[in-house]
């Protein structure tokens, strides 16, 4: 199945400042005064039977490599991340290091899910940890819990390489209808210095579209792959048909966090029509003529007579947009330039339109 993505940037929340000193992790989310999903790697020290960060004023990040990938089959997500930790002391440096998934607070549900076949690796090798959770949230129940996988590391002078592999079904949204994924940047702070090279990559199912609006600080990630970018007002669209987000920074300090979601492309396609209206009765769903639509049932007089004439035209045209065709005409050109799903191949062929697609394109023009 193809998705839909949209891609925001998020900032650090009030509420989770107390959680802030964990090092990285709550993988990529929306906007303004959200929760970050999970943290990664902080020092820690038993505090109260919970678990406590406390700052580091003395390792540094050399360098982190984060690699998420969407599991399509399993809708999951897996996640590896390592990072190279600068000892400049002398002297061995002990302390607990805590991953920390965060919990659902009630007030926003874009959050990562429970987190399995977590392992930790120090210099390559695999290494035990403890798996605890701490006090429910508001709502009270054991699933929003949050978790800790804590390890005791001996940071010896000069580089120490740790690094995490897990799965999680990621951020919970509107069923099966959105996909999503938080990663907590901003405690990274709290090592000493920026970190020096910062690399991310996620990777996404083919077909996906990522949205962000202006005005929001721009997101270190950036599409790599086969893609196009569309601008339609405060709106910037990027459909991604093969590859996914990527970065490549130095001297990184993180301002904010990120988020990563994905809408289900059918679903997509079918609750918008080519004029940006929408049912506002459910009995008004299957009346309207939809991208998805025009792929996938036979479109009727009835449905024609909702539109005016001069309508028509695009909704005929939608049906090549679909599988690429390059206008040479600018207005529809343009028309079409404005929606994620389309862009122009000069190998179009009509070939691709199947017999369902080719019928409605003769009710159509007979109707115009």
């Amino acid at each position: 199945m193809n998705h839909i993505p949209a891609f925001r940037i998020r900032r650090t929340a009030p509420a989770l400042r107390a959680a802030l000193f964990a090092l990285l992790f709550a993988l990529l989310f929306a906007l303004l005064c959200a929760q970050p999903a999970s943290a990664n790697d902080g020092l820690v020290v038993a505090w109260g039977g919970g678990i406590e960060p406390v700052e580091q004023t003395s390792i540094s990040i050399q360098r982190e490599d984060l690699d998420i990938v969407y599991n399509e089959e399993a809708k999951n997500w897996t996640v590896s991340v390592t990072f190279y930790l600068f000892n400049p002391e002398s002297e061995a440096i002990e302390h607990n290091i805590a991953f920390i998934n965060q919990a659902y607070t009630g007030k926003d549900a874009r959050f990562n899910g429970k987190i399995t076949d977590f392992t930790t690796r120090i210099n390559g090798k695999e290494t035990p940890h403890a798996y605890s959770v701490g006090p429910a949230t508001e709502d009270g129940f054991m699933a929003y819990t949050p978790e800790y996988f804590t390890s005791r590391i001996r940071f010896y002078p000069g580089l120490t390489e740790v690094s995490h592999r897990y799965t999680t079904t990621g951020a919970l949204g509107w069923g099966p209808l959105r996909y999503g994924i938080g990663y907590t940047l901003t405690t990274a702070n709290k090592w000493n210095g920026p970190i020096g090279v910062f690399n991310a990559t996620v990777r996404l199912p083919p077909e996906t579209t990522l949205l962000s609006e202006y005005g929001e600080k721009k997101s270190v990630l950036e599409p790599f792959g086969d893609f196009n970018i569309a601008v339609d007002g405060k709106q910037r669209t990027v459909h991604i048909r093969n590859g996914g987000l990527c970065a490549s920074i130095r001297d990184f300090r993180p301002e904010t966090d990120l988020f990563v979601e994905f809408y289900d492309r059918e679903w997509y396609l079918s609750y918008y029509d080519l004029f940006g209206e929408y049912p506002k009765k459910a009995e008004d769903m299957e009346k309207r003529i939809t991208p998805w639509a025009l792929m996938t049932r036979e479109i009727t007089a009835a449905d024609l007579a909702r539109y005016p004439k001069e309508k028509l035209r695009y909704i005929r045209n939608a049906v090549y947009a679909l599988h690429g065709y390059d206008f040479k005409d600018p207005e529809l050109k343009a028309f079409f330039e404005k929606f994620p799903w389309y862009k122009s191949d000069p190998d179009f062929s009509e070939s691709r339109l199947s017999d369902l697609e080719k019928r409605n394109i003769k009710i159509i023009a007979r109707a115009e």
